[in-house]
C-alpha cells in the first residue's frame, strides 16, 4: 500500500493499493474520487481502492451473485454521473476525441471512428453537445454517493461482515470533516473489468 500526494494548483492524495484476486482471475476496479459540490465541482483527491466485491455490491451492484451473497443488494441503485463534474473527473473517465492524437495513441484520446463505433454499440455515450468527450467504453456502475449515503452503506457492511471496511472509513472521515465546514462532497465512482 502506499500513500502518494500529488500537488496541481490544488493538493490532493492519491492512495493505491497492490491486490490480486485469490484465484488470479481477471478482476474488477473500482475507480472513486471525492469532490467538493459546487458549480463546477472542485476535485479533493482519487481512491484506488483495493478488490472488494462485497463492498462493490453494496455501492452499486456490481460483481454480486445473490444465491451466494444474501443481503448484498445494492442500497442505492446506479446514477450516472452527477451534473457539474470536474474537469479532473470528467478526464478520468472519458475519451477525448481526436484522430491526430489517437493515431499517436495518446493517453485519454480516441479517434472519432472509435468513438462513433462504440456509440453505436453501446458501449459509451457522447458527453456534450459538441460530441468532443465520450464515456470511456471500458467503464460501468457509474455513481455518485453523499456522506449520508456512504454511512448507510457503511453500516449494512459491518452487519453483514463484523468488520469495518477501513478504505470506506477513511473516506467517509474525510467527507464528515467538509460537512463540518458546510462544505458538501461525493464520492464518484465507476467500476472497470
Amino acid at each position: 500500500m502506499c500513500l502518494r500526494i500529488r500537488h496541481s494548483g490544488l493538493a490532493y492524495a492519491t492512495i493505491a493499493a497492490i491486490h490480486q484476486d485469490r484465484e488470479g482471475a481477471m478482476g474488477c476496479d473500482i475507480h472513486a474520487h471525492l469532490e467538493l459540490i459546487d458549480r463546477p465541482a472542485i476535485h479533493v483527491a482519487r481512491f484506488d481502492l483495493p478488490r472488494n466485491y462485497s463492498l462493490f455490491s453494496l455501492l452499486a451492484g456490481v460483481r454480486s451473485d445473490p444465491r451466494e451473497m444474501q443481503g448484498f443488494e445494492p442500497v442505492y441503485e446506479p446514477r450516472g454521473l452527477p451534473a457539474h463534474i470536474s474537469s479532473t473527473v470528467l478526464e478520468a473517465c472519458t475519451y477525448a476525441i481526436d484522430d491526430e492524437l489517437a493515431a499517436l495513441e495518446v493517453d485519454g484520446y480516441c479517434s472519432r471512428e472509435d468513438a462513433q463505433r462504440w456509440i453505436a454499440n453501446g458501449n459509451a455515450t457522447s458527453c456534450d453537445s459538441t460530441y468532443e468527450r465520450i464515456t470511456d467504453p471500458d467503464w460501468h456502475s457509474v455513481s455518485w454517493l453523499v456522506c449520508d449515503e456512504l454511512q448507510a452503506i457503511d453500516t449494512r457492511y459491518q452487519r453483514l461482515t463484523d468488520e469495518r471496511d477501513p478504505w470506506l472509513a477513511a473516506i467517509i472521515g474525510a467527507m464528515s470533516a467538509f460537512g463540518e465546514q458546510q462544505r458538501p462532497s461525493r464520492l464518484v465512482f465507476w467500476f472497470r473489468g
